[in-house]
C-alpha cells in the first residue's frame, strides 16, 4: 500500500485552469519522487496508465 500523498496549491490570483494544471504538475512530481522517479510505479501510484502519464508529462505536468 502506498503512503498518503499531500499536495498543496496556492490558488490566490489563479484561474481554475491554472490551479488545476499546477495541482496536476505537483501531484505527478510527488508520485515520481515517491516511486524513485520510475514512471511505471508513478502511474500505478496515480491509478493511471503509463501512456496517460507520458501525455501529462509532455503537456507540462
Amino acid at each position: 500500500m502506498s503512503a498518503p500523498c499531500v499536495v498543496k496549491v496556492d490558488v490566490a490570483g489563479k484561474t481554475f485552469d491554472e490551479a488545476i494544471r499546477e495541482f496536476e504538475s505537483r501531484l505527478i512530481a510527488e508520485a515520481m519522487r515517491a516511486n524513485r522517479y520510475r514512471k511505471v510505479g508513478a502511474a500505478r501510484f496515480l491509478g493511471i496508465s503509463l501512456d496517460r502519464l507520458h501525455r501529462r508529462i509532455a503537456k507540462g505536468g
